[in-house]
């Protein structure tokens, strides 16, 4: 499934993170941002990914746990953001878009990089929300990523 079409920077070198990050060396091209769902493992009963050309920015997963239906949202930028007021940002605002997506009753933090989402929402649409947080942080965590990986 497409998700959106917009331009992205890539990275032409091997001494940088997978994550692409804007600089003179950088080119703009087009790529898609695609959300698929994809055979469960042993644990999930269903799951869902967003696939980017910034990995360490954009991409994410939900899955829904087979014993109880609680859904995994995890976030590969969160094992990097430590700093505030961008790691306070993201965690507020995931937690808002998860939480007003229809069905979800609760919404908590597991750990650094996943929050668990309680009640009957669809992957599709938790994925979307978590996307839209990370799009909407994507600049300032093009920053801080720069300046952690100079």
């Amino acid at each position: 499934m497409l998700l959106l079409l917009r331009p992205q920077r890539h990275f032409e070198g091997t001494a940088r993170p997978a994550t692409a990050l804007p600089s003179e060396r950088h080119y703009r091209r087009f790529v898609a941002d695609e959300i698929t769902s994809i055979e469960p493992s042993d644990d999930f009963s269903e799951e869902w990914i967003r696939e980017t050309s910034e990995p360490d920015i954009r991409d994410l997963g939900v899955a829904q746990l087979r014993d109880g239906g609680t859904w995994e949202v995890s976030i590969a930028l969160a094992e990097f953001v430590r700093d505030d007021p961008l790691e306070a940002d993201m965690r507020r605002h995931m937690q808002e878009a998860l939480a007003g997506v229809l069905g979800v009753t609760t919404v908590t933090e597991h750990d650094r990089e996943t929050w668990d989402v309680a009640g009957n929402p669809s992957g599709q649409d938790l994925i979307r929300a978590a996307a839209g947080v990370l799009d909407g942080l994507a600049g300032r965590s093009r920053e801080y990523m720069r300046r952690l990986w100079e």
